[in-house]
């Protein structure tokens, strides 16, 4: 029996340790108002509100009675639940006056303190405090001294358990306790003026009284637009309607057509929001009207939408439609309506950061251009104050707001116009110089270009460079021009990070020649801007690489067959393209290495007559790199040999001249562009 009386224990002790937290929270939330979180030997005390107020609207002031009998009793009149340190929190005051400003709060008083034989007493009460805000309704409407109509809708504000309704004319006081509510009181006797009131019962108690001084004029109660918003997409408004749960008729009108309301609504609407069909655009006006006892218009409100917004530099430029002021006819009431004074402001928020907004005053009737931090997106609302007077038999003035669909603007997907007055050329170490002049005519400033290259016809664009704008003429020294035909582009960065359009392409002229004498060179064009205007076909002289000979071709022609006779080592050549505007681009420059040719004499007469005395090589020699002669008598024996094409054979063997007769000889030549020649023939001396 101890046994299981011990393993109960230990069950209950874990049931507690597991349910601590629980616990724990449950004390800390019901403090000494709890009876089980007092001392053991506690007693209770007494207390009560004077007048036994438990509830009320604030300001509530409640003064204590004490009941307890006890001695040096405190009170704690905001008591959340905490044990310690009492004496220093509580009041011997009686009397608190509790607020409550934007919800109804419930307060725990806690009364402590000890009885004449030491014990402690603790009592607890609570105090609801509802918030002070009046009950809501709209203005209420006449149609002169003899009726008043009142209605009390359904709205946030009006959350208390009834309403009393005093018409001002010492009639029974009328209690409402279910919403929405809505009468026409008649009056016995007509006045100028009256006075009501509507006072707001929350459990019992009068809270705080709503009253207004009526003219009874038949002005009161016009149906007010307070706005309209265009919607996004710009298909759709939504009007807010100051008026009463019933249906109102709603006009509309094409104002760039009309100045004349049909004599049929659009449709009805009834007070607050209503969304509909925008039935006109670009604008559309609107006017409500009612017929409770006599006509009653609202002022006219026209939308009034931002067109376009575009950038300019460093702005967001905007436009929006013009708002037409001036009377319009109201055929319903046989009066017009005017509209006659307008004011606008911007609201400025950023699309990436909502808590960022701003609002500006603007003056002008038809745009604005806002200076912006041009790396982050904007959306605008324009806001349009549009004041008049409404139309009937009645001329009461009126305000209203006409709100702008809200556009916004980003320059993520902004591609900047390019440059394209960009152009190349080949320098005299056949290596490609690429250069611009910027035209793009986009005024926000550049930071930075990018160099993409291809080879032509692969359209395999890759950066090849990034440069600070502007930069001196780039230089590509990984080319190959007497081979390869290169592509390139250039793409800008503007201090905003938008990149630009990519310039037209523009390639390098090359001069090439497949046969060493028909000349041919590229018809791509260096040029971004300009078109070719004229070639001109350059031969360089081969020494001094000075200009020898021009030929000029027009842009049809892309081809030359070269005279390769005035040289003697290497023709070079180039091509240079001229553009309408005067801007040069050269080619690569060609060589040509001139083939050796050589020439002997079958016959010679060396008899110092001074013509024909010598054996001798002629022709094009200048790019011999290495030179063997040998001459042979009759018989094979060697008598003669040089190594230098410009020695000669002056007909004589060991300084004795030779026979008359059959003579041969072996030539061996190596030339600058590793060609062999050898040759081998026979001549005759004859003197």
């Amino acid at each position: 029996m101890e046994e299981l009386l011990l393993k109960k224990s230990h069950l209950i002790i874990l049931l507690y340790l597991t349910n601590l937290g629980l616990i724990c929270n449950s004390v800390l939330a019901q403090g000494l108002c709890d009876k089980i979180n007092r001392p053991a030997d506690a007693l209770e005390g007494d207390f009560k509100t004077l007048g036994d107020i438990a509830l009320g609207c604030s300001p509530l002031n409640i003064k204590l009675q004490n009941l307890s009998g006890g001695t040096d009793v405190r009170y704690d009149f905001y008591y959340n639940g905490k044990t310690a340190a009492l004496d220093t929190v509580g009041n011997t005051d009686s009397t608190i006056t509790y607020f409550s400003n934007n919800r109804t709060t419930v307060y725990t008083i806690l009364q402590y303190g000890k009885k004449k034989n030491g014990k402690k007493i603790y009592a607890c009460k609570t105090i609801t405090v509802r918030h002070n805000s009046k009950p809501y309704f709209p203005s209420p409407t006449n149609c002169g001294p003899a009726n008043l109509t009142l209605e009390i809708p359904v709205h946030p504000k009006n959350d208390f358990n009834s309403y009393e309704i005093d018409w001002g004319d010492n009639s029974p006081k009328e209690i409402v306790n279910n919403l929405p509510y809505n009468k026409t009181h008649n009056y016995d006797t007509p006045l100028s003026s009256r006075n009501i009131s509507v006072n707001g019962i929350y459990n019992g108690a009068a809270c705080v009284s709503s009253s207004e001084v009526i003219t009874m004029d038949g002005k009161g109660g016009q149906p007010k637009i307070n706005s309209i918003e265009l919607l996004s997409g710009g298909d759709k408004i939504e009007i807010d309607l100051d008026g009463y749960d019933k249906p109102y008729e709603l006009f509309a009108r094409n104002p760039l057509s009309s100045i004349n309301y049909p004599s049929n609504p659009l449709t009805t609407i009834k007070g607050g929001k209503t969304i509909l069909d925008l039935p006109f655009k670009p604008q559309t006006c609107f006017t409500v009207f009612d017929y409770p006892n006599c006509p009653k218009t609202s002022g006219e409100v026209c939308t009034n939408n931002i067109s376009e917004i575009k950038i300019d530099a460093l702005n967001n430029v905007l436009n929006w439609d013009a708002y037409i002021l001036g009377k319009t006819n109201v055929g319903f009431v046989n009066l017009d309506a005017t509209s006659n004074a307008i004011s606008r402001k911007l609201i400025i928020t950023d699309f990436n950061n909502p808590s960022f907004s701003s609002e500006i005053l603007v003056t002008s009737a038809l745009d604005y251009s806002d200076l912006v931090d041009c790396k982050k997106n904007y959306c605008y609302q324009l806001i349009s104050e549009v004041k008049g007077i409404t139309s009937g038999s009645k001329l009461v003035p009126y305000e209203s707001i006409s709100i702008s669909e809200k556009k916004c603007i980003s320059r993520d997907s902004i591609s900047p116009t390019a440059i394209s007055d960009v152009y190349l050329t080949v320098n005299d170490n056949n290596l490609i110089e690429l250069d611009y002049n910027d035209n793009s005519g986009w005024n926000v400033p550049k930071d930075s270009v990018v160099i993409f290259k291809s080879l032509l016809n692969q359209n395999d664009f890759q950066k090849l460079e990034t440069l600070k704008h502007p930069f001196g003429a780039y230089m590509d020294t990984d080319v190959k021009t007497d081979l390869n035909v290169y592509e390139y582009k250039i793409v800008y960065k503007d201090i905003c990070g938008n990149l630009s359009k990519p310039s037209p392409p523009i390639s390098n002229i090359k001069l090439s020649s497949g046969d060493g004498k028909n000349l041919k060179w590229s018809i791509q064009s260096p040029f971004g801007l300009d078109s070719i205007a004229k070639y001109e076909l350059i031969e360089l002289d081969e020494n001094t690489n000075t200009v020898k000979n021009i030929t000029t071709y027009d842009t049809q022609i892309h081809e030359h067959l070269a005279d390769l006779s005035n040289f003697t080592k290497e023709a070079k050549f180039k091509i240079i393209a001229y553009a309408s505007s005067g801007v040069l681009s050269s080619s690569n420059i060609l060589i040509i290495p001139i083939s050796a040719e050589i020439y002997l004499p079958t016959i010679f007469s060396p008899n110092r007559d001074l013509s024909n005395d010598f054996f001798e090589i002629k022709g094009q020699l200048a790019n011999i790199t290495h030179f063997s002669l040998n001459i042979f008598d009759r018989w094979g024996s060697k008598i003669y040999q040089s190594e230098n094409q410009e020695d000669y054979w002056d007909g004589k063997i060991n300084g004795v001249e030779a026979p008359n007769g059959n003579y041969s000889y072996t030539i061996g030549i190596e030339t600058s562009d590793k060609k062999t020649i050898k040759q081998s023939g026979q001549f005759i001396i004859l003197r």
